[in-house]
């Protein structure tokens, strides 16, 4: 049950007004203004030179008030607040007038029945959004889930921060241990006139396994590297693997499949540990220019695995690549092929068009991997991309069932 705040507000020496919330000042109880903006300059990087800013909290307004200052006239503001309480309490104090008719803003709040929708939609648009702590911790015990959704967000973005400096260290040591480069890769490998497969990890990937190993000989195999057990285990044996991501857990991937003489593709700034655990023919690529990639081969990465394994198929010249097992959505309540169903329901996942035209679950994550696959798409209209997959449909590729295929 909701039980009632106690909120009061509170004249500050500065001569605004504070805000306290049981017994906690939401606010600073002296200087208001000059502590949203320390908090506002603290978050420069999303506001400055951003086309799109999205923030969760209105509160008494001083924190908008500040971005409002510091943005171009082409900008627009998308500000999300839950709390009628105390935006009713800001207008009576006539706090939000020069917010309202600023038309760089829109506020989206509790009262409006598209809220959590809206949410969803206005993150796609930015790379981080502002959450004044304060103002969600506020927030009444009804909203608990939607609090539950933002931490786990802002988790997320931790965890990226985090692996910075794991990533440098990375690259240091694999440019160190002298590795060959995607070059030589690209130079031996012999596609035969066959099409490539890209063995992505989602469900459906699970539905394909029997047809690609009965048709092996007639396709090349591109793993990524979740799925090297996988496929492993059902006697198909991919022509390379790659790997993208940073932390040690990617050794896991290769575990058990260090002794394999299949080339093994990875980012400069990918897992040392699995590229140093693995033994067979090791190959490092670049995702942008620069002094250690002498043979000025950029491969697209984006933010899946899949991406750079799909370029690096287009490199060595594939004219026809089948995607497997690129759902990006759940199907079968699983995420991953050879998961046991374990994606429980969620008001925020998000809805994606499926390849049978049902709408599917997924999340903002997998939305952004869908359409940095279709850019990759679009800048490759010479190669045909047909896929196979059962989760969503992805633009620019042909919708068929690998059995029909080969």
């Amino acid at each position: 049950m909701n039980k009632k705040r106690k909120i009061e507000v509170l004249e500050s020496k500065d001569n605004n007004y504070s805000l306290k919330i049981d017994y906690k000042f939401v606010y600073s109880k002296f200087y208001p203004l000059k502590d949203a903006e320390k908090f506002i300059v603290s978050n420069e990087e999303l506001i400055l030179n951003k086309k799109y800013i999205v923030m969760y909290g209105l509160g008494l307004g001083y924190h908008a008030m500040e971005i409002l200052r510091r943005i171009s006239l082409d900008s627009q503001v998308f500000i999300f607040d839950l709390d009628m309480e105390i935006y009713d309490i800001a207008n009576k104090y006539n706090l939000l007038e020069k917010i309202k008719v600023d038309n760089r803003v829109k506020i989206i709040l509790g009262n409006n029945e598209d809220f959590y929708e809206e949410f969803k939609n206005k993150l796609s648009l930015v790379e981080d959004i502002i959450i004044y702590d304060p103002l969600l911790d506020a927030l009444e015990d009804k909203y608990s889930s939607f609090k539950e959704a933002i931490k786990s967000y802002k988790i997320s973005k931790i965890n990226l921060k985090r692996f910075e400096p794991i990533m440098k260290e990375n690259e240091e040591a694999n440019i160190k241990n002298n590795y060959k480069t995607i070059g030589k890769f690209l130079e031996n490998f012999k596609l035969e006139n066959k099409p490539v497969v890209i063995a992505s990890a989602g469900p459906s990937l699970e539905k394909d396994l029997n047809i690609i190993k009965e048709k092996r000989k007639y396709i090349k195999v591109f793993a990524v590297g979740r799925t090297l057990d996988i496929l492993m285990k059902n006697g198909i044996k991919p022509d390379a693997i790659t790997i993208l991501d940073a932390g040690e857990i990617v050794y896991d991937q290769i575990k058990g499949y260090e002794d394999l003489d299949i080339p093994l593709c990875f980012l400069s700034t990918g897992s040392r540990w699995a590229v140093e655990a693995y033994k067979g023919p090791k190959y490092m690529f670049f995702n942008k220019g620069c002094n250690y990639n002498k043979e000025n081969i950029v491969v697209e990465t984006g933010k899946t695995v899949a991406i750079p394994t799909i370029d690096l198929a287009i490199k060595v010249g594939a004219d026809k690549v089948i995607l497997c097992g690129q759902d990006m959505a759940f199907l079968d309540n699983k995420f991953h092929a050879g998961d046991s169903e374990n994606i429980k329901k969620n008001n925020f996942y998000q809805k994606v068009l499926g390849i049978d035209g049902t709408y599917l679950s997924t999340t903002s994550g997998m939305l952004e991997f869908k359409k940095g696959i279709e850019r990759l798409i679009e800048k490759n209209k010479n190669v045909k991309f047909i896929n196979s997959s059962k989760g969503a449909k992805i633009r620019g590729t042909i919708e068929m069932d690998l059995e029909n295929l080969l």
